[in-house]
């Protein structure tokens, strides 16, 4: 089985255990105040352990206002977090958690939408929160995912599924609730995965 297989039987998969868990735990959506758009101080980049890699970064936020006056809504989960040097899963010792190296770098796979509506996202962008730090990357949305489609009864979720390989090189060492900024249109819908990755 090829890699790309490999990882498109993992999330399918993943995908009942991750509806099943999107109301396990609750996840609150980033508030004015909280430091959404906090720069790293220069821990990030003084970090011995953190050894330079190829490809997109998570980068600290700067969209503080904006992000923090959006609506709240929709269906999106965080599935896996693969590494992709060794094409592992990377789950974490908690439900709902994953792990990543700052030295490495990793796939993000999920799915998300507006499940009221019965829509996917033109853009989607993941966003790491915690009360010191957040930092965003842009994933590649619109892939198709016809079982998350079939689960909601709403042919327009076909093409819900996003990933994106990400390094998180500047990224504080800690535990980041994920949410995911999904752009419809004008319109943009902060939606919490209810997973977190503890970055390391």
């Amino acid at each position: 089985m090829n890699a790309s297989k490999f990882l498109n039987a993992l999330s399918i998969a993943a995908l009942g255990m991750a509806l099943a868990g999107c109301s396990e735990r609750p996840a609150t959506a980033p508030t004015a105040g909280t430091g959404l758009a906090s720069a790293s101080n220069g821990a990030a980049d003084t970090d011995a352990n953190a050894a330079p890699v190829a490809g997109p970064q998570f980068e600290a936020s700067t969209d503080t206002p904006a992000l923090t006056a959006l609506a709240s809504r929709g269906t999106c989960s965080l599935e896996n977090v693969v590494d992709t040097s060794t094409q592992t899963p990377s789950a974490g010792d908690e439900p709902n958690t994953y792990r990543a190296g700052r030295g490495a770098t990793y796939r993000l796979i999920g799915f998300s939408t507006d499940s009221e509506q019965g829509a996917v996202p033109s853009e989607v962008q993941l966003l790491l929160h915690s009360a010191g730090q957040s930092y965003a990357l842009a994933a590649q949305g619109g892939l198709e995912r016809q079982d998350v489609a079939s689960y909601f009864k709403k042919p327009g979720l076909a093409n819900a599924g996003y990933q994106a390989d990400a390094g998180f090189a500047n990224v504080v060492p800690g535990r980041y609730e994920v949410f995911a900024v999904n752009t419809f249109g004008s319109d943009r819908i902060l939606c919490p995965t209810h997973q977190a990755i503890i970055v390391e």
